[in-house]
């Protein structure tokens, strides 16, 4: 069971990537009494956290690790397949953790189940999460929705005083430094990965379009072009490529097998090639410098716009219920389909939301 490394300096470096600080810090010993051999992995760690050390008093950190490795990467289909009792063999020399299974009460007639258990531990997708439940998850929602919130009032107003074009590469720029964060299972590298994206969708939601029409009147072009302009990229730029997105999402981690990270991969590609066009074919323009004025007098003409027209509140406000409804779905939606961690396409039903 030993020959499932190749070298055993490997696994410190991979376990510390998973955020397993005390077992990375063990590892090393598990060479103490023998000698590395080919590594015909990869490999599945069952132990949920550093806690687990905590808890098992009695227990060394090197044998914890040998007896909560396996040497198999095993999908929830695989193991939602294995009969009641089915053992796994682990590193750890006549060790073995155990399937169990607790059975759904409308389904009691059925061998396997949709809640697996290995050794009382239950396991949700060992290979494609990091172990975060909903309310991190949520947190990291409440980061980005919240950091777009706060820079969104103020990314215009810098736009209009540093230039339109710096302010599209400075979007793909933060995008593409989010995406990458996506890699990484600490919780705090993912917390900055929210702000990021944050600060990035108020870039994409009021400096593309800026940059539009001041090229546009700079140009002389006919102001009824807008519209249309508009209205194409609605439908190709939201709709029709959102569509190809999720297919595409869909391809690279159901169809290819890429990992969970793989669309952000992509994602981080075509954010190059269109910071690569900017760059090469987009002019600088900036707002107008007679109407330039400082944040906080922003602020106070924006408060009064709101307080003297009626409709303007009206329209915060529907805008404000509309998009709260419409994130608190982009949540819920992927734990509504999948309460019991079933596998599902989840960039095919995506493309399937935007379709409707």
């Amino acid at each position: 069971q030993q020959a499932f490394f190749t070298n055993i300096a490997l696994l410190p470096h991979i376990l510390s990537l998973l955020g397993y600080n005390d077992l990375a810090t063990a590892a090393p010993s598990l060479s103490a009494d023998s000698s590395p051999s080919p590594w015909i992995g990869p490999f599945t760690l069952f132990t949920p956290s550093d806690t687990a050390l905590r808890s098992c008093i009695s227990c060394s950190a090197p044998n914890l690790l040998r007896e909560h490795i396996v040497p198999g990467l095993f999908s929830m289909d695989y193991l939602r397949n294995l009969a009641f009792g089915t053992k796994i063999e682990t590193l750890s020399p006549g060790r073995c953790l155990t399937i169990t299974a607790e059975r759904s009460p409308l389904r009691s007639n059925e061998t396997t189940s949709s809640k697996i258990f290995i050794s009382g531990l239950e396991i949700t997708q060992p290979d494609l999460t990091y172990g975060f439940g909903k309310c991190e998850i949520g947190q990291l929602f409440i980061a980005g929705f919240g950091s777009s919130m706060l820079f969104g009032t103020i990314v215009g107003s810098l736009a209009d005083k540093q230039g339109c074009k710096r302010a599209r590469v400075t979007y793909c720029i933060t995008y593409i430094l989010s995406c990458i964060t996506k890699h990484s299972p600490q919780y705090r590298v993912l917390m900055v990965g929210c702000v990021l994206g944050g600060i990035a969708t108020s870039l994409l939601f009021s400096s593309f379009e800026s940059w539009l029409v001041a090229e546009h009147n700079k140009r002389g072009f006919e102001q009824q072009w807008l519209s249309i302009t508009f209205s194409k990229a609605i439908f190709l730029g939201n709709d029709l490529v959102a569509i190809v997105a999720g297919l595409l999402g869909n391809l690279l981690v159901d169809s290819l097998s890429l990992g969970p990270v793989a669309p952000f991969d992509a994602a981080s590609c075509f954010l190059a090639i269109g910071m690569a066009v900017i760059l090469s074919f987009w002019s600088e323009n900036y707002g107008n410098p007679s109407e330039s004025k400082d944040l906080l007098t922003q602020f106070r003409g924006a408060a009064v716009a709101i307080a003297s027209d009626e409709k303007m509140a009206l329209l915060g406000a529907i805008q404000s219920l509309f998009e709260g409804s419409m994130y608190t779905f982009v949540f819920l939606w992927t734990p509504a389909l999948i309460p019991n961690d079933e596998d599902i396409p989840h960039g095919f039903i995506f493309a399937t939301f935007i379709l409707d």
